[in-house]
């Protein structure tokens, strides 16, 4: 049964008929999924065969909807999905299954579990056998599935119902490993728990008990599966006794069984009351979403994650007695720690992307014409602006994952390290102003300044945008850059075909000769970076020459941008009917094409990086750019930052030993070169100005404290909670309002340098006057 959706993610057919189409889908999905009980039910001679199939049938619907809701523009046969595989195979007859051994009931589940979700047109991925071919990009899956047999311990009362996993052997377990490494970052894990118990008295009924939840972990329904999904999770335990799953890659908190069954052949024991003897036989599949972005806990020691979040009213001090005392109810009420707040609003600002997004298998081809349409689907793009506009950031993981998108930025990095090298050398040598940038304050050193290459952000850490090896690379990828924005119907409006510009450090202002989404190129179109020449011989270019892609102009980046510094209303919420930007005649003077609602030219720079050095301290906190106007809280944004990190510290020797990694290979978040982070919600002109100012604002129980100091004590509280510190890794990118308060994170390591690369991408009328020095050159004449 092919469940596969077709919808074209540039679709924009009206909301209800999209909606109708989803609930007819839906409905198509649900009658195959009964027919398939129906199905089983009459195959199955065995009750507990009967058994497994109902959970199979209900963890691929489950799957299924999951899919559907996440992201509706991309079909089923676009979604990818691991399990374990075996060449081996297991087909029980008559009651066979019930007397299987645990390993033969495992291989059946896995090899029925791939066959229902092939009939459902889904892909299956096969992870390898072993770590030493893993190929991450390869193997990536949107889902997966675990099983695994517990057996309830015999010293085990009603209190503790500890259960212990049937013993696997090494390779299972590594198999298991590996597939859990390869579920992407905001994927979800399916963990298929078969349980067994041998009870002297168990619930009266015969026959099979189901239980469909999505119920999270908070509401779980304990009274009638009897088991917490926290609980359940905490069963899976390595070779050591030791809990597989980590909070730091997993959001365990929020795990939800998604379907509960129970089974039992029921003897009665004694005629007089209704007890029974027999063994008991359960089924959980609990849902577990893998982290799409972790938090990085080394950070702000300050920052603890004991202290619980506020609710969102403090006590008022003209609120009657019993008022007062319902708040501090609520107050003392709050369970929800600072690093779980911190968590919650982290993953709410990624938009994690699907496989088909990552391999760009969304594009349309018809009549040997593809459209180029941004890497990542509609609603992806819509859910990107709402988080910028929410909490002034937005994280995209594995955006730039792609082997030639990894070598791009190594490739960045490797230059603008170079260049800050030899600057550094030029200033430390320089006669009658030394300056050394890596050791500030030595006695016969001047303190650093700007220069017209490179910007001094506080000691240990620098802006550099120019440079010998940066020019060299920058030559040529403007070059291939040109040729995107032609592909991606984009124009330069300024002159940026002249040898100046295309190595130097001016920005570019393109306009959009239609709209990004709908653009074509031919099938046989010369690929970026084909027949362009390269007058460098050096091994950066030479290496670097077949796979650079363009990192200023990614079309997704540049459509989330496009969209989000050019909002517009809808007929639908116009007055009238009418739009209001067929209001705005002005555009007649200024782009000459009148108020047709196209969004308005950008200005994107050039690739640049800021540098912290090792032994960094903590960033002053601070804005990039001031708001327009000071009357209305949050005018839509007019300049965004794209932030791609350059080096993420991996290499570093043994980094598992530094608890970079948990022991499936996942990264724990726990970074010492740092990153950035941010205030989250403080574009806003009240947010900020309650967080420093002292206003009244969310807080603990301060009553104790005078007006003024409590004041000032609930905006510090709320600015340290408010503090989110992703953790990124090479590949992810960050888009951010530069009106959002955000600081560099201290560089703990004491060898790493953290570059991280960033594009201003602004208004074609908005200039960035940043503390450059023109007139003071570090390669080009002598300090």
């Amino acid at each position: 049964s092919d469940c596969s959706s077709n919808n074209d993610p540039n679709d924009d057919d009206d909301d209800n008929d999209n909606n109708d189409e989803d609930d007819d889908e839906e409905d198509r999905i649900d009658e195959i999924s009964r027919k398939e009980e129906e199905q089983a039910g009459q195959q199955s001679n065995s009750s507990t065969l009967m058994f497994f199939e109902k959970a199979i049938g209900e963890i691929c619907l489950f799957i299924t909807k999951e899919f559907i809701t996440s992201s509706r523009s991309i079909p089923l046969n676009l979604r990818y999905v691991s399990a374990p595989f075996s060449t081996a195979s297991f087909c029980p007859e008559n009651n066979e299954f019930e007397h299987s051994s645990d390993k033969n009931k495992k291989l059946w589940w896995n090899e029925s579990f791939l066959a229902k979700i092939r009939q459902r047109g889904i892909q299956i991925v096969e992870p390898p056998l072993t770590t030493s071919s893993l190929n991450q990009k390869k193997y990536l899956s949107d889902a997966g599935n675990l099983f695994g047999v517990f057996e309830r311990r015999e010293d085990s009362d009603a209190a503790s119902d500890a259960y212990e996993q049937t013993k696997q052997d090494q390779l299972e377990q590594s198999y298991e490993s590996i597939l859990r490494r390869t579920i992407a970052p905001g994927g979800f894990l399916l963990l298929t728990m078969y349980m067994r118990s041998s009870l002297d008295s168990c619930t009266k009924g015969g026959g099979i008990e189901s239980i469909n939840t999505s119920a999270s972990a908070s509401t779980t329904c304990t009274d009638r599966t009897g088991k917490n999904p926290v609980y359940l999770i905490s069963q899976w335990k390595n070779s050591n006794g030791q809990p597989i799953f980590s909070d730091s890659v997993w959001d365990i908190e929020h795990a939800s069984i998604v379907t509960y069954k129970r089974s039992a052949t029921i003897a009665k024991a004694d005629s007089t009351i209704d007890t029974f003897k027999n063994q008991v036989e359960e089924i959980y599949s609990i849902s577990l979403t893998k982290r799409p972005c972790t938090v990085n806990t080394l950070s702000c020691p300050w920052k603890t994650d004991l202290k619980l979040v506020p609710p969102s009213k403090i006590v008022n001090d003209q609120q009657g007695i019993n008022e007062k005392q319902e708040q501090q109810s609520k107050l003392e009420q709050s369970v929800e720690t600072w690093l779980q707040y911190e968590r919650r609003i982290l993953a709410d600002a990624t938009v994690p992307l699907s496989i088909a997004e990552l391999h760009g298998d969304n594009q349309q081809t018809t009549n040997h014409v593809t459209t180029a349409i941004p890497s990542i689907a509609k609603e992806k793009i819509e859910n990107a602006v709402k988080s910028i506009q929410k909490h002034g950031f937005v994280i995209l993981p594995c955006l730039f994952s792609s082997h030639d998108d990894i070598h791009t930025i190594r490739a960045w990095s490797e230059a603008i390290m170079d260049d800050f090298h030899s600057a550094c050398a030029i200033l430390k040598s320089s006669e009658g102003h030394k300056v050394d940038i890596l050791n500030p304050g030595e006695d016969d050193t001047f303190e650093p300044r700007s220069y017209r290459e490179m910007a001094m952000r506080e000691d240990l850490r620098v802006d550099l945008r120019d440079g010998p090896s940066i020019r060299k690379l920058r030559s040529y990828a403007n070059r291939i850059d040109v040729k995107s924005l032609a592909e991606l119907s984009f124009e330069c409006l300024d002159d940026s075909r002249s040898s100046d510009d295309y190595c130097g450090t001016k920005p570019n202002i393109i306009d959009s000769k239609g709209d990004a989404a709908t653009s074509t190129l031919t099938r046989n179109s010369e690929k970026p970076g084909e027949n362009l020449d390269s007058t460098s011989n050096e091994r950066i270019i030479q290496e670097s020459k077949a796979d650079l892609k363009s990192l200023r102009f990614n079309s997704s980046i540049l459509e989330i941008v496009r969209k989000l510094l050019n909002p517009r209303d809808d007929d639908t919420n116009s007055k009238g009917g009418i739009p209001m930007y067929r209001g705005n005649f002005g555009r007649y003077n200024f782009d000459g094409r009148g108020p047709n609602g196209t969004p308005q030219s950008l200005r994107v720079g050039q690739v640049s990086s800021v540098i912290s050095l090792p032994r960094a301290g903590d960033q002053a906190i601070h804005a990039d750019t001031p708001h327009l106007f000071e009357l209305y809280d949050c005018l839509p944004c007019h300049y965004a930052n794209l932030f791609i990190l350059g080096d993420d510290g991996t290499n570093i020797s043994a980094p598992d030993q530094l608890g970079m990694l948990d022991e499936d290979g996942n990264f724990r978040g726990d970074n010492p070169v740092g990153g950035t982070a941010f205030v989250h919600g403080s574009h806003k002109l009240t947010v900020t100005a309650r967080l420093t100012g002292g206003h009244e604002g969310e807080a603990p129980n301060y009553h104790s404290l005078s007006t003024a100091e409590s004041n000032r004590q609930r905006a510090k509280d709320e600015m340290h909670m408010r503090i989110i510190r992703p953790s990124l890794v090479m590949g992810d990118a960050l888009i951010f309002d530069t009106r959002v308060l955000h600081f560099g994170l201290a560089n703990q390591s004491e060898t790493k340098c953290r570059p991280m690369l960033y594009v201003n991408l602004t208004h074609s009328w908005f200039n960035d006057p940043k503390n450059w020095d023109d007139e003071q050159s570090i390669f080009e004449k002598k300090i």
